[in-house]
């Protein structure tokens, strides 16, 4: 009976009959769906759940985010209240919409404490150089931005 395996590097699955088999010589057995999954792991080094494109690096950013939060108590209707970011996904891609901001920088920011769109506008340039990354031509493009946006 023929047998499904999962690919060793990417997680997706190998129909019977398709994909590669490598044996180590100390016995250990590695299922490729491709060659780029055999080059990426073999040739190259790389882990599975550390490069984007595969299934076992989606797994591992449910299992890293968190899916439920939970939400502050609902404040009185005359005062203003900035919206609440749901996760920490959604405020990296909130602060990737910033100009000269990408994906590397944008969790540049979140490492260096910015958890909310509202600490990030209170900086100013010089602090906001510090963080990795950011120099002073991004860091008054941001401000400026954010500025312009209130």
């Amino acid at each position: 009976m023929p047998v499904t395996r999962t690919c060793t590097f990417c997680g997706n699955d190998i129909e019977p009959g398709t994909g590669k088999m490598f044996v180590r010589k100390d016995g250990t057995i590695y299922f490729f769906c491709s060659g780029k999954c055999q080059k990426n792991m073999l040739g190259l080094g790389r882990i599975g759940r550390k490069v984007r494109w595969t299934r076992r690096y989606v797994k591992a950013l449910r299992v890293r985010t968190p899916r439920r939060v939970e939400r502050p108590a609902a404040a009185p209707a005359d005062v203003k209240v900035a919206p609440v970011v749901e996760d920490r996904e959604s405020l990296l891609e909130a602060f990737q919409e910033l100009p000269g901001v990408g994906r590397s920088m944008a969790e540049a920011l979140w490492e260096a404490g910015y958890t909310s769109m509202e600490k990030l506008k209170a900086v100013d340039e010089e602090t906001l150089t510090d963080v990795r990354g950011i120099g002073p031509a991004t860091a008054k493009k941001v401000l400026g931005y954010l500025k312009e946006a209130r």
